[in-house]
This record gives C-alpha cells, structure tokens and sequence, in this order.
C-alpha cells in the first residue's frame, strides 16, 4: 500500500486506549524498579491490565536486562552509558573519546566487562592512538577480554541481543571474544563517520539524522534495530541537536504495536518509509487523544518525572529526558514503547489471555447506561460500539465520531429513550392518564417541569451563556502556562550559563592557587639561605677587624725593635687567630653546601679559599723560644696578615655576590608573589560575581517553577469545571430540545 493510502487509515481509538493503558503500567513499573516507589493506578482499565503485565514484565527483569522502561534513559544500559561514560570522572576524556567509548560499551552493554576488561584501556593515551588496533586479534583489549572471559566465565554480552556469534576459532571463549572484538571494530569504525556529521553545526537536525541513519547502516551487520538503538543513544549524550524531534529509525519490532492501531493499513513490514509514515500517524494521534485512559496517563507521568528530578538532579543528560511536555510524546519514545507493547500482546496472545479491558469495563456498567438525566445529576456514559446500535437505526455524526467531544450526544442516546418512547405514545394519540400511569409517567413528570422553566431550565439556561467564558478562560490560562514554561526554561538555561562560568572560574582560579603556593614557597626558600650569608659575611667582618688589630700590634712591636718574651701578646694573637681562622674555616664548610646548590657556587672554590687560609697559617714561622726569633714570627705575622685579608676578601666578595643573587631571587619572588595575589583576588571577585549571578538565576528559576505548578494546577482545575460545564450543557441541550417537542406533543393532544 501506498504512502498516501496510507495517511488516509485512521489509528483505532480502543487500541489507542489500550497503548495508553499499558504506559501506565510501564509508568509504575518504572517507579518501582528505578525509584523503589510504589505508585497506584488510577485508571481501572490500566488496574485491569496491571497482573497481566506483571506477569509479562517480569522474566525480563534483572541479568536478562530485556525491558525497556518508558523513560529510555533509565534503561538499564543507557543510564550506565550516562553515569559512567558521559557524566563519569574521567578527567582525561573529552567529548570526542566519550562518544568512541559510547560505542565500544554499546558493541556488548555489559557494565561489569567494560568497567573491568576495557575501561583500564580507555584511560590510556596508548588506546586513543589507534583504537581500533586494540580490537585486533591480538590487541591488548582483546587479550584482556579474554583473560577476563576465562577468569569469571561472566557473560559479555547482555542477553538483550538475539545475534549468535559466528564460529571463528574452535575455542568457545575465544570465539565469543573476538566477535565482540569484531563487532568493536566496526562501530568504532562507525563512529569515526558520524563523529564530523554530530560536530557540523551547518547540517539542520533532518539531515544530520539521515547521513547518521545511513552511515550505521553501512556497517557490516548492522540494520535498521542497530541504527534505532545507536541513534537514541547519541540522542541521549546530545540532546541539543535535535536528532529525535520528529525523525526515528522504525525496527522491525515495532511493526506489531503499528498494526495493532492501524488495523486495515495492510503495513508492510519490509518497506522503511511505510513504517516511518505510520509512526508519526500514530504519534500524532496520541498527542491528540483525550480519552480518560490519556488523561489518567499524563497524570502519572507528572508524578514520576517529579521523583526523577529529585533523584537525577545533578546529571543533566537525565534531567533533560524526564521533562516530557503534556501532548508531545516524542515519535522515538512512541517507537521504543511500540516494540515494548508488541511483546506483551504476543504474550498474552500466547496465553491466551484476553486483555479487552476496555470493553469488558464497559460491558459491566451497560445496566448503569441507561439512568436517566434528573437535574444537574450527569448519567454515565458508555464508550462502547456496541451502544450505537440500540438507540437509533439512523445514528447521528455525533454518535459515529471517534471525537472525546461528542461523548455526552452517544450517553445522550440512551438517557433519552424513555423520552422518545413517551413521545411517541402520545403522538399516537394516547391519554394523559395512561401516559401517567406507564412506567414512564415519572420521565413525563420530569419532561414537563423542565419545560415549564423549573430551576433545573434555569441551570441549562446559565450554562449556555457561562460555559464560552469558561472556555476563553481555559484558553487564557494555558498561554499562561506555557508562557511560564518557557519563561522556566530560560531560567533553566541561564542557571545552566552561570554553572559553566562558575566551572570556568574555579578552573582558572585552581593554577592560580598553585601558583600562588609554590611562589609562596620559593619566597620562604630565598629567605632560608639570605639568613645563613648574612651570618657569614658578618663573620667575615669581624675577622678583618680582628686581623687588622693583630697587624697593628705586630707592627707596633716591631717598630719598638724590643726583644718580645715567650707567652708575648703576639703569639697569644697569632693562635688566637689561628683558632678563630678554623672555626671560621669550619663554619663556611657547612654554609657553603646551602649556598653552593641553588646559586651556583661551587663547594670546590670555596674549600680552596679555606686550605689556602691554612696554608698560610702553616707557613707561619713562631717559634717556641725567645729572643730575635719573635722579630721574624712578627715579621711572618704581618706576611700572614697580608695573605689572609688578601683571601678573606676574596671569600667576602664571593659571599657578597651570592647575597646579591638571593636577594635579586627574593624580589623577583615577592614580585611573581604579587602578582599572583592580584590575579587571585581579581579571579576571587569574578568568582563571587559568577556566584551571586548563578543565586539569582537559581532563585528566578524557582520562582517560574513554582508560577508554573500554580498556573498548570489552575489551568488543570478550570479544564475540569469547563469539561463537566460542558457536558452538562450538552446533555441538557439535547433534552431540553426532546422536552419541547414532548411538550408540543401533549399541546397537540
């Protein structure tokens, strides 16, 4: 069949319905599994269909990982992608790795063999050289796998997929491994093509989708299931692109819930386009319905999208698909529930278990139909086929739309056929008196009280003329509403700007605190080492002073020309020096290691210095006896003097210089130190800038949250009031108009 034949097959109300009941159940499934919460069904239909399909759901619980929750992201295999791939702690993976490691998980979907076999790998700078290498059949992944295999003897695969490996090698373990090796290989290669497409900010969302869609497909093995699954996982990581609004892969799966709706479109299951066009029909149809079992769907889904913000708040990815908007079912949501609903129909099918819950509900509350409208008192209504037929050989449009709208005229069908019964006994001529002594002489009662403008042709009256204004309110508050969605999604999107810049801040503040401390520490080093120099050059002064006191006395007596003593005060200076001239000597052995490493002074030169000081002293000639020997010990004396300034000075000049560098060191440190502190505290500013920003965007995105809950509660409120206005109004218009007519009738008569 054609695709414009195809568009012209209107979707089936009652499958409809029993689509909608069954997001129910997935709903509070959902709830229960991923929320632990217990949520209750609302909807009777839904109730009805719930043991069935807890006895579906659960054989694919667990390690089978075969069911689908309504919410695609919280799959057991899609939330691990989001944890741990894309909202994980690997600092040394930007978007372009993470969209790679996305498929190499995707190629088996069991987290325990990723995080243990491969993960290991990933973090690696090796890997990202030549990925695919590491999938060969000796790659160090492929090897890890195995060693992996053969340790836990776990599966490496989950048991979602229905491909059987193909034999490669005569051992099991290794043939599973390398074809999931293989597997890797080829969406690796996969995503190396759709990678630049995801990146062109050129291409509109349409045509990204489609070269997307036909570069998987041109994988070895992979079809239009895999193109399905690789789409919505690339939806889930970019959500911003847009890939999802209005294009979906449509499987194989799915073919089953299409015809189910689409009962006489003869779908041809082979013939992509085919499916693809009864997908949006289908998707457009159920944004449009507005039968109870819709409404009770929507309801719940409010609850449970309310408990994953409280969960998921800090992942964005999760948070942006647990915020469906009422009516705007996406199709790849409509197409991943689809396959869902086929398998549960093929089991209730094989079990033979009749699931007309609709049907079988309103087959009960048919004796219920037929109560009559008494005052404001609104008669049930019946949604059954069955109905049309009993009332009226020639049915009115009314009573043959599929339209919600025009439920109250079929309910009004059978509410009103006492009426038509009395009225046309008295078109035949019948007597007032048997009229009100039939068993519908009540009804007849009723008739004419209404007619005569009793206060219930009143309340008809003012709900004529009220109910537009109800509907111009109703109107008026779902601008609103969406007005303040909007203005909430702004809000959102200027919290989300303030969180990145405060990301940026902290990112650029935390070198400048490293900076910052390591300068600190440079500034503290130069001021360890200044201490112990200047220390050495005032021992340095101190000997000068010390030497040319001895110089002067040693000239003194040699001028006098008097023949000095043993014991004489000169040779008391001389080894008083000579100890002095040690000590110093020792003193600069144990500074000179410090100084000698950061500022490149050798240890060597200033050893030299100290040995040549001691070779002078040695050359000293005292001698222990009297006489004109102390003449030449003063002379030497005064030979040593000279020698030992001419040294010192060379050591005070070295010093000197070494100072002059420390403190050179420690004022370009103070300065970097500055420095630092000035770019700290300008950062520290902007930082608290960026914060109060991001407090005042979270506050306003508060208050939009809650305008927007007050005026969807008011809108929910006035849509009620209006909907049981108009229903009332309907039914009341009808009999009014039968009421007048019986009343002519009794007139005529």
């Amino acid at each position: 069949m054609g695709t414009g034949s195809l568009e012209e097959i209107q979707v089936s109300t009652k499958a409809l319905e029993e689509f909608f009941q069954f997001l129910q159940c997935q709903l509070r499934m959902e709830a229960l599994q991923c929320f632990q919460q217990e949520l209750e069904l609302e909807d009777p239909c839904a109730a009805s269909m719930w043991p069935h399909f807890q006895a579906w759901v659960k054989p694919n619980l667990g390690r089978k990982e075969k069911w689908m929750p309504f919410h695609t992201v919280l799959g057991v295999h899609e939330l691990f992608m989001v944890q741990n791939i894309h909202h994980g702690p690997v600092a040394s993976w930007d978007s372009k790795r993470k969209f790679f490691a996305m498929f190499v998980f995707r190629a088996h979907c069991k987290g325990d063999f990723f995080r243990e076999a491969q993960l290991p790998h990933l973090l690696l700078e090796s890997f990202w050289k030549n990925p695919l290498s590491q999938f060969s059949e000796n790659g160090q992944v492929t090897k890890s796998m195995l060693e992996y295999r053969r340790r836990t003897k776990q599966p490496l695969q989950t048991m979602a997929f229905r491909c059987i490996p193909a034999r490669l090698c005569e051992d099991d373990d290794e043939n599973l491994v390398r074809n999931i090796a293989l597997r890797t290989r080829t969406l690796l290669e996969v995503a190396g093509q759709v990678w630049p497409i995801v990146c062109d900010s050129a291409k509109s969302p349409e045509a990204k989708f489609d070269q997307i869609s036909r570069e998987i497909q041109r994988g070895h093995g992979l079809g239009d299931t895999w193109a399905k699954m690789l789409m919505a996982s690339i939806d889930i990581a970019y959500p911003d692109l847009g890939l999802l609004s209005k294009n979906c892969d449509v499987g194989v799966g799915a073919v089953g819930g299409l015809r189910r709706l689409m009962p006489n479109s003869g779908l041809d299951a082979e013939a992509s386009s085919s499916r693809l066009t009864a997908l949006k029909l289908v998707t457009t149809a159920a944004n449009r319905c507005k039968r109870p079992s819709v409404a009770s769907f929507w309801q719940l889904l409010s609850k449970v999208e309310r408990v994953a913000h409280q969960r998921y708040k800090k992942m964005p990815l999760i948070m942006k698909q647990v915020a469906t908007v009422a009516g705007a079912l996406s199709a790849v949501t409509v197409q991943v529930q689809l396959c869902e609903w086929r398998q549960l129909l093929e089991f209730l099918e094989k079990n033979n278990i009749n699931n007309n819950s609709s049907s079988n509900n309103n087959s009960n509350n048919n004796n219920t139909n037929s109560n009559r409208v008494s005052g404001k008192r609104l008669a049930p209504l019946s949604t059954s086929a069955s109905n049309n037929n009993n009332t009226n050989n020639n049915p009115s449009v009314a009573a043959a739309s599929e339209d919600e709208d025009d439920l109250p005229l079929k309910g009004l069908a059978q509410a009103s056929a006492k009426l038509r019964k009395i009225s046309s006994d008295a078109a035949l001529g019948g007597d007032a008196a048997d009229v009100a002594a039939s068993s519908s002489a009540g009804d007849a009662v009723e008739c004419v009280k209404v007619a005569a403008g009793s206060p219930e042709a009143r309340y008809v009256e003012v709900l004529q003329r009220w109910s537009p204004a109800f509907g111009r309110r109703l109107l008026e508050l779902t601008r609103k509403s969406a007005a303040a969605a909007a203005e909430m999604r702004r809000h959102q999107e200027a919290v989300a700007a303030a969180e990145a810049k405060l990301g940026e801040a902290a990112a650029i503040l935390q070198p400048l605190e490293k900076a910052l401390k390591e300068a600190e520490h440079q500034v503290c080093a130069a001021s360890r080492r200044i201490a112990p120099a200047d220390r050495q050059l005032k021992r340095c002064s101190q000997l000068v002073d010390s030497l040319d006191a001895v110089v002067e006395r040693s000239q003194g007596n040699v001028d006098d020309a008097e023949p000095p003593v043993v014991g004489s005060s000169i040779q008391e200076d001389a080894e008083a020096l000579h100890r002095e001239v040690l000590q110093h000597v020792g003193e600069e052995e144990a500074v000179s290691s410090s100084l000698s490493g950061s500022l490149g002074g050798s240890p060597a030169t200033l050893r030299a210095l100290g040995e040549e000081l001691q070779a002078a002293w040695r050359q000293l000639p005292i001698p222990g006896g009297a006489g004109d020997a102390l003449s030449n010990a003063a002379g030497g004396t005064l030979a040593f003097a000279e020698v030992f300034r001419r040294a010192l000075g060379r050591k005070t000049a070295r010093l000197q210089a070494m100072c002059d560098v420390l403190v050179t060191e420690e004022d370009a440190a103070q300065a970097a130190l500055l420095e630092f502190q000035n770019d700290y505290e300008a950062q520290n500013i902007a930082s608290n800038e960026a914060m109060e920003r991001s407090r005042i965007a979270r506050a306003a995105y508060d208050e939009a949250g809650k305008a927007l809950k007050a005026a969807e509660a008011q809108c929910s409120a006035v849509e009620a009031e209006y909907s049981r206005c108009r229903t009332a109004e309907v039914l009341a218009e009808a009999e009014i108009v039968a009421l007048q007519e019986l009343s002519a009738s009794f007139a005529s008569s």
